[in-house]
């Protein structure tokens, strides 16, 4: 192979991991003047190296201050515990977020509420799966965002405890006058810090809405019967990765649903416009009517015990304006045989509270066991409870290496293959490289992860450390290791490792 061969092949290779959100300088479409940004969506993906990675110079927001935010989860999603997306509670059972974290993404999805910060699983009040979604009919399947109509209305299994006056207000086309040029939005969402992995951790920022004319910067048009642009042309504060399906407010209305942004992070942030069409058919389809009778949580939502000991919480209830107090009956599922779970009082009357123990078996083995507490009534109410037992189940030790070496040759591209088997663990894995070169600084390192994504571990002009990180979401599966030479000296790759532990 030539070396233009060679080169032709790494570009083609650097635009293909351009997209969403992995767009370096070399990687933009020649065609695009300099001045133009490559536009993409905020989910979990990667970020170029160079990339500023969270909610740009925002501040820390809490869901005590901001009730109706939610965290969206899915397997293999790059955050803290899967963490994706972001979105707003609508009511009982609903949240809005944008159609791209149900369409563009892959992976079971679910949503954690009462949670800042992420990275330390069991602290959140509670989680539920997702059971149906209803993105905007005229979504266009993947990459829809580019056009437009970038929201979806999503259902889970059970109830959110969240009361009914916290329930986001969404904006329809009556409420125009809310986005006009000049008004202050402010927005939060769930980004990430570095490029190797999403924060988790709640941030909330401050923006400016334009007239879309000033925001044609974009190799995508800014639709202003679809977008909202707000923010600031050199990024100074505005949307990253991690911040989809967060919420645009005005005066305590949500007037636009967060939606892309330049993949750098370093322009203006783009919003779906609630004050038109789009919020419209939100009204059409969602119903914001109060629960029924009674609502029903347990606090704390989360606790710890050793193998053959206990640990009490208290099931609260409450009657909601405009019911009766009734009889509810408790039970509760997923607790499996290692768990014990005894009620005070199985029934009560909906206003009262009774304690809950939880006690693990003299056996059990260290795990994390998700419980559901229901409350029934006129209505079925439920809520959450996770018990850590010992230390939890343990975290993943997985590791493979390949030893062949294979001869690094210029104007050639090397590759080598190994497999790990990891179970269903997802998110950062540790690679090993060593190689013999006498100018390791020319070759460029590339890692095709199971799911078809390419991370760049060493660009051009970097030295070897030898040891480099990748988030790749789902870990279990075939790893493509390329090395790009592009010195005038061959080398040899004598071994490489990756693992998660």
């Amino acid at each position: 192979m030539t070396f233009k061969k060679v080169m032709a092949g790494i570009a083609i290779t650097a635009l293909a991991v351009a997209l969403p959100w992995a767009a370096t300088a070399h990687a933009e479409p020649t065609e695009v003047p300099p001045e133009v940004s490559t536009a993409a969506n905020p989910t979990d993906q990667l970020l170029a190296d160079e990339a500023s990675t969270t909610i740009v110079n925002g501040t820390p927001a809490s869901y005590v201050d901001h009730p109706f935010i939610i965290t969206g989860l899915r397997v293999g999603g790059g955050g803290p515990q899967g963490a994706s997306c972001t979105a707003s509670v609508v009511n009982e059972r609903q949240v809005i977020t944008a159609a791209h974290c149900m369409i563009d993404v892959s992976g079971a999805k679910s949503y954690l509420y009462g949670d800042d910060d992420l990275n330390s699983p069991g602290d959140e009040l509670w989680r539920s799966e997702v059971v149906e979604y209803l993105p905007h009919p005229n979504y266009g399947g993947p990459n829809g965002w580019r056009q437009g109509h970038d929201v979806a209305i999503v259902t889970v299994a059970d109830d959110i405890p969240v009361a009914p006056s916290d329930w986001v207000t969404v904006a329809t086309s009556a409420d125009s006058g809310l986005t006009q040029p000049g008004a202050e939005a402010f927005t939060l969402g769930f980004g990430q810090q570095s490029s190797g992995g999403a924060s988790g951790v709640l941030m909330g920022t401050t923006l400016p809405i334009n007239n879309h004319n000033d925001c044609q910067v974009f190799d995508v048009v800014v639709n202003p019967d679809q977008m909202i642009c707000a923010g600031y042309n050199d990024g100074r504060t505005g949307i990253c990765s991690g911040d989809s399906g967060g919420p645009l407010i005005v005066d305590g209305v949500v007037v636009g649903i967060t939606s892309w942004g330049s993949s750098m992070c370093d322009r203006y942030s783009i919003f779906a416009k609630m004050t038109g069409q789009l919020g419209d058919w939100v009204d059409s389809v969602l119903d914001q009517e109060p629960p029924e009778g009674f609502t029903i949580s347990v606090d704390p939502a989360s606790g710890e015990v050793d193998a053959g000991e206990s640990v009490t919480a208290t099931v609260n209830t409450e009657t909601l304006a405009g019911s009766d107090p009734q009889e509810v009956t408790l039970s509760h599922t997923g607790s499996g045989a290692d768990v014990t779970v005894e009620f005070a009082s199985e029934t009560i009357i909906s206003g009262e509270s009774t304690d809950v123990t939880f006690t693990a078996a003299a056996e059990a083995a260290d795990a994390l066991v998700d419980i559901t507490i229901t409350g029934s009534g006129t209505v079925d109410h439920s809520t959450g409870y996770t018990l850590t037992i010992g230390d939890g189940p343990p975290a993943p030790d997985c590791f493979a290496e390949n030893n062949s070496a294979q001869p690094i040759q210029f104007g050639w591209m090397t590759t080598s293959n190994l497999t790990l088997e990891c179970g269903g663990a997802t998110g950062t894995i540790t690679v090993d490289i060593d190689v013999t070169h006498a100018a390791a600084s020319d070759l460029w390192y590339m890692l095709v992860a199971p799911n078809g994504t390419t991370h760049t571990l060493k660009n051009i002009g970097q030295p070897d450390s030898g040891t480099y990180t990748a988030n790749v979401g789902t870990v279990s599966g075939t790893y493509t290791l390329q090395i790009f030479n592009l010195s005038f000296q061959d080398g040899t790759l004598n071994a490489w490792s990756a693992g998660q532990s």
